[in-house]
């Protein structure tokens, strides 16, 4: 992007210049170097208004206004955003309407949300205050005469955020029914056209299975050939030539197996992947099926306890469906050999408090502390994405098996060449034969202390993850005496 920008330079053409720099500010913000990026947008916009590119303007404005919204400078991000509104309602700019109309509704929560924290005045009769719902819900309406996906689940998100700010409890039902709708339209989107594509690996599998069997006998057909008219010259030659095309052949039946039983070894993990999908997706959400219904019900009767309790049990749910398929994607890329592998220094504490953070209404309900016995600045060279997939499986199985009031500590320690880490929690324990097969995906998951549900895949993914970094993972546990669990990354990764 960097080198299309410097031939939009080289050409002088201004418009795909203000393009190629609004693009670089943006994935400088995706990147947290805010102040970078906020250079870009200005530079941006100074060449926008110098053309009059109003499109440019817009976008700019709109860009500098989320940029000032993350620093925090809300009078600087409000001042902007209102003058993108402006320009985009002159020019009948719809999609620039509905997002900007997102933006300054942010703007104002993240700086309400800052001043209720210093404990100032909740009260609030700004008329940016009085305006926030209308500019949201004007926001989705837009977006939904576009179609506009994103723009919808931004303004919904939005609502819910207000709703919730203000307490407006009935109003926030009815937005978060809207926006699990949605997202399960998004969701049931994403799974036909992951299955559609493992339809087309199998079948592609099967292809090429058919091939390597017409290959095997095209060998075998020229090898006979070339038997017989060997024999009619000399009998050691037509001795040499027999073994010698009856190790090729032994060689080619020996493959032929070989594939053979990986291909049975893709058919049933396919099977099991399917009945994953089947069962423990499908249970979830058809519990979500009636939750307008019963939502509905406890409105009319008035029910706010009942109310308060299904929304757990959505967000429950919602978290157990997004955890199973964050290990369903990750372990899916690894047996395709496409998951990212991108090994770099990284700080163990940071991956560590991201998902104590996103575990922490699970610590909460049991009661539950997690002790991190790890140095501030310990640094280890993985990939970021796959140690924070482990830590996440085996913090939540710990969360999961544990007793309420009960303690799981993470510990760190390093010998010679290996860093180790060690996850114990005072939970159930396991059972030494259980243990033995929980690397498989033929085995059961057990529930946990209150009743949550697993498919196991966890532990197989952390093992794959580990063994991806070089490293090894194992369980020591006994029943009644909680488990640790122990893996090692090597400093030099091969």
């Amino acid at each position: 992007m960097i080198s299309t920008n410097q031939i939009g330079y080289d050409i002088n053409y201004k418009p795909i210049i203000v393009y190629n720099e609004q693009k670089i500010g943006n994935c400088y913000r995706e990147l947290s170097d805010i102040n970078i990026a906020l250079e870009y947008h200005k530079n941006a916009l100074k060449i926008a208004r110098e053309i009059k590119f109003d499109n440019g303007i817009i976008e700019a404005l709109q860009n500098i206004g989320q940029d000032n919204i993350i620093l925090n400078n809300f009078e600087v991000a409000d001042r902007n955003l209102v003058e993108a509104l402006s320009m985009a309602k002159k020019s009948g700019s719809k999609p620039f309407e509905s997002s900007i109309l997102v933006h300054i509704s942010n703007s104002y929560l993240k700086n309400k949300k800052l001043r209720d924290l210093k404990d100032e005045s909740i009260a609030d009769n700004s008329a940016l205050s009085k305006n926030v719902e209308s500019y949201l819900l004007r926001a989705k309406e837009l977006a939904d005469e576009m179609q506009n996906v994103d723009n919808q689940r931004l303004a919904l998100e939005g609502l819910n955020q207000y709703y919730n700010t203000t307490k407006q409890h009935r109003k926030n039902v009815k937005i978060m029914a809207s926006l699990l709708s949605l997202k399960d339209t998004l969701f049931l989107k994403e799974r036909t056209e992951a299955i559609a594509d493992w339809e087309t690996k199998y079948e592609t599998a099967e292809k090429e299975k058919e091939i390597i069997k017409l290959e095997v006998e095209q060998k075998v057909s020229k090898a006979r050939v070339k038997l017989w008219s060997i024999i009619s010259f000399l009998l050691l030659t037509i001795i040499a030539i027999g073994t010698y095309l009856f190790l090729q052949l032994k060689k080619a039946r020996l493959e032929l197996q070989s594939r053979n039983i990986k291909l049975k070894e893709l058919n049933q993990t396919k099977d099991k992947f399917f009945g994953i999908i089947a069962h423990d997706i499908r249970s979830p959400i058809v519990a979500l099926e009636s939750v307008d219904e019963q939502m509905n019900y406890f409105l009319e009767k008035n029910k706010i306890e009942k109310l308060t309790n299904l929304g757990s049990l959505v967000g429950r749910t919602a978290r157990h469906l997004n955890n199973l398929l964050d290990n369903l994607l990750n372990w899916a890329l690894l047996h395709t050999k496409n998951i990212p592998f991108n090994p770099e220094p990284i700080i163990v504490n940071d991956i560590v408090s991201e998902v104590a953070q996103v575990m922490q209404v699970n610590l909460e309900i049991k009661r539950i502390n997690l002790e991190v016995n790890i140095p501030s600045e310990t640094t280890i060279n993985a990939d970021y994405p796959s140690l924070s997939t482990v830590f996440r499986n085996l913090i939540s199985n710990a969360i999961k098996y544990s007793q309420n009031d009960s303690k799981i500590s993470i510990g760190y320690s390093v010998k010679g060449n290996r860093n180790y880490f060690e996850i114990k929690d005072q939970g159930l324990g396991i059972s030494e034969e259980k243990i033995k097969a929980l690397f498989t995906l033929d085995k059961k998951s057990q529930k946990g202390t209150m009743g949550e549900k697993g498919t196991g895949l966890g532990l197989i993914l952390c093992k794959e993850l580990v063994e991806l970094h070089g490293g090894e993972i194992k369980i020591n546990s006994s029943i009644g005496n909680g488990t640790t669990v122990t893996f090692y990354i090597p400093n030099e990764l091969s």
